[in-house]
């Protein structure tokens, strides 16, 4: 439905000539989730508008992915950021989510370290080639593990006085897929539960389950991490912030260029492993190291 609308609006300006090749409808609506018409209207004039203040004769992807940005994140703000909070943001975004994206199969479509509205910086993605309009459990199960990336990347590369609000957010998002998880009965052996009311209390079996989830995947994010050389993986961060912006090419002749050599292997077997068994025990040694702050009361 959005590719429709969006040829739409592109139908004009692609018969005058004002849309550049790389122009992809498809590739657009992938990246628009959630977007209304009126959202795909604004976004093509915002395209446009980007275009114009450049002096282009034509309108591009790097055009509408920078529109994209501003109207789902925010617009660009000149204040100036501390650098240990630019470090602090790249270890988050570059370090957690986007390792953990390409972990789970997710496509790069762009990387930006510039500040807009709230965020100082961010990471999207595609679901890549398999992307279908219903998700799976083992979609939900791969986008808690992307979620809890960024805190995964603070646990591993910061002290604790640096982990940062940011995972609060990502924690939000991923008790909202678990209440949609138990009110789609996805979980052997627990009967399904109504939660479809966000402001509907958990049981205590549906909180216990809940923080059990999220322990395992926090765990399993940070083993995903340990597997990445410290050494590659903060210079993958660094490149990023001198960047400030990659388009998705650029982001992943980035990521290979920092990241040759990795063994994947054993990063995929971890995703593997908490798909095919999100709910197992977690060792001692495990939980002693977890210290999870964020957890939920019955």
């Amino acid at each position: 439905q959005r590719e429709d609308i969006l040829d739409k609006y592109l139908g004009e300006k692609r018969d005058n000539g004002q849309l550049a090749e790389d122009v992809n409808s498809k590739s657009l609506a992938e990246n628009t989730e959630g977007f209304t018409g009126a959202q795909l209207e604004g976004l093509v004039k915002q395209a446009a508008l980007i275009a114009f203040e450049k002096g282009q004769s034509q309108i591009n992807m790097d055009n509408f992915y920078k529109a994209i940005c501003e109207i789902g994140v925010g617009m660009e703000h000149g204040e100036l950021v501390k650098e240990v909070d630019r470090w602090v943001t790249g270890v988050h975004e570059v370090g957690g989510h986007e390792i953990l994206g390409i972990a789970c199969g997710k496509e790069i479509e762009a990387v930006s370290m510039v500040p807009r509205g709230r965020s100082l910086g961010h990471v999207r993605f595609s679901r890549g080639k398999d992307n279908g309009i219903i998700q799976s459990k083992v979609d939900l199960l791969q986008d808690i593990l992307f979620a809890l990336g960024g805190r995964a990347a603070e646990k591993t590369l910061l002290p604790p006085e640096k982990y940062t609000w940011g995972a609060m957010d990502d924690l939000n998002k991923v008790r909202k897929m678990i209440r949609m998880m138990l009110t789609s009965a996805m979980f052997e052996g627990h009967n399904s539960s109504e939660y479809s009311d966000n402001e509907k209390e958990l049981s205590k079996e549906d909180a216990q389950l809940m923080n059990k989830l999220i322990d395992r995947a926090l765990v399993t994010s940070c083993k995903i991490i340990e597997q990445v050389p410290k050494d590659k993986l903060e210079s993958l961060i660094k490149a990023s912030l001198d960047a400030c912006e990659l388009n998705k090419e650029e982001a992943k002749v980035l990521y290979e260029k920092h990241l040759q050599g990795v063994d994947w292997k054993p990063i995929y077997n971890l995703v593997q492993e908490f798909v095919n068994s999100p709910l197992n025990d977690l060792p001692p040694k495990d939980k002693d190291s977890i210290n999870l702050q964020f957890k939920v009361g019955a």
